[in-house]
């Protein structure tokens, strides 16, 4: 099987993360073969850590209709997501794009519907928290009912990321995600050694 060509659109602190890992042998499939960023030393920075081979961009358009990638990450400012992501998929490419999907719902529901018309593409966010133990015990509270929607809900939208009442509930994950043992191996991957106290 032939390697991916990749373009990441957005060299920052996110899409750094990704160039490290495909530098790192993490995606042995995947051959990085462009950057776009509008900050030049982003650029240089990607140049300096793959060398020369790699081809980069000031402009994201110019990467998607460059020929030298069959894919795209995208992991630039919220609001760009669905745009660039459009354009990706019209030019034929296959799209990975970081979180949030993009700021406003209508312009995620264009993004999807554009994808739903490109079958052959293979078109998708990059929910990497979902397997984060402390985000799955937030969502078997909220599951359970033990922490209801409605407060969860009420105190973000007054602005406030904790209430007292999630705080008391965080509180409890916490003590318990902290029982987990977690250990790095040489390759920065996770094991969890105990996760059975989780869903006690």
């Amino acid at each position: 099987m032939s390697k991916v060509r990749l373009g990441i659109i957005g060299y920052g602190n996110i899409g750094s993360q990704h160039g490290r890992a495909i530098r790192d042998g993490k995606t042995p499939q995947v051959d990085l073969t462009a950057v776009a960023d509008i900050d030049e030393k982003r650029l240089e920075l990607a140049k300096s850590i793959f060398g020369e081979h790699l081809t980069t961009f000031t402009s994201a358009s110019e990467l998607i209709h460059s020929g030298l990638v069959d894919a795209v990450l995208i992991a630039v400012p919220h609001y760009e997501h669905p745009s660039l992501a459009i354009e990706a998929m019209e030019a034929g490419l296959h799209v990975l794009v970081e979180k949030p999907a993009g700021v406003y719902t209508k312009q995620v529901e264009k993004m999807n519907e554009v994808a739903a018309k490109h079958p052959e593409l293979v078109y998708c966010m990059d929910f990497n928290q979902r397997t984060n133990p402390l985000y799955i015990k937030v969502k078997d509270l909220l599951e359970s009912g033990e922490l209801p929607l409605e407060e969860a809900l009420s105190a973000f939208q007054q602005g406030v990321a904790l209430s007292k009442v999630c705080m008391t509930k965080l509180n409890t994950v916490q003590q318990e995600v902290e029982k987990i043992v977690v250990a790095a191996d040489d390759d920065n991957e996770y094991e969890l050694e105990t996760f059975a106290e989780l869903e006690d």
